[in-house]
């Protein structure tokens, strides 16, 4: 999916937060966006997912202006990712299930994902009772298991020992070819690992930026 961002201002208390002229994120690549804390990094990315308001300008996907439709291709995962009620197998199978997809045929799937980020040991547990690194592999599990155009993510290795950082690496770049990806991180080497480009957003502006060192 193509995003493309024009003239856009978010206002915060009357205070300008983000003003971004024209940037473009092209279809199947994997951009970064860095900057300081506070910068307003989460709120874009927030914007972009269609979890919040801007107040002047357009986003693009695709050519068209924000639809339904296209909801259900976009997945955003927080650095405090949200967890339904119900076990972990319930909250990854979430995705497939609000699709309309048959379980019977899926739940392969589902148990793939569970052993991927060896999570599977939990399967029946409450997702809601489960660790921080739980809570944020269990999200990460149900934003990738649909395959979404669109992947939004805010500080995913967030609370991940080393082995679940490399999983997670390698199952991006497994799938890059296939999904936009913009994606928040003060991680060096995920960021060089897995990105095509890099912006930084510094002073409410987006600019281009150089590979993290």
């Amino acid at each position: 999916m193509k995003i493309e961002i024009n003239k856009l201002k978010k206002y915060y208390q009357n205070k300008l937060i983000l003003d971004i002229n024209n940037v473009v994120f092209n279809k199947n690549m994997t951009y970064c966006i860095k900057g300081r804390n506070g910068s307003g990094k989460t709120t874009l990315l927030q914007i972009i997912a269609n979890l919040m308001l801007y107040d002047k300008g357009e986003i693009l996907y695709d050519n068209k202006l924000m639809h339904y439709e296209f909801m259900k291709d976009i997945t955003y995962v927080s650095q405090n990712p949200y967890i339904f009620n119900g076990t972990v197998y319930d909250n990854i199978y979430y995705p497939l299930k609000i699709r309309k997809s048959d379980a019977s045929k899926l739940e392969n799937k589902v148990y793939a994902y569970l052993e991927y980020f060896e999570i599977d040991h939990i399967k029946n547990q409450l997702a809601k009772k489960c660790s921080s690194g739980e809570k944020m592999k269990i999200a990460l599990a149900r934003s990738l298991i649909f395959k979404p155009k669109l992947l939004l993510l805010d500080e995913p290795t967030t609370n991940l020992d080393i082995e679940s950082i490399e999983k997670l690496k390698a199952i991006l770049l497994k799938i890059k070819k296939q999904t936009t990806i913009i994606f928040v991180s003060h991680q060096i080497d995920f960021i060089n690992a897995i990105s095509d480009k890099q912006f930084i957003l510094k002073d409410t502006l987006l600019e281009m930026g150089e590979k993290s060192v």
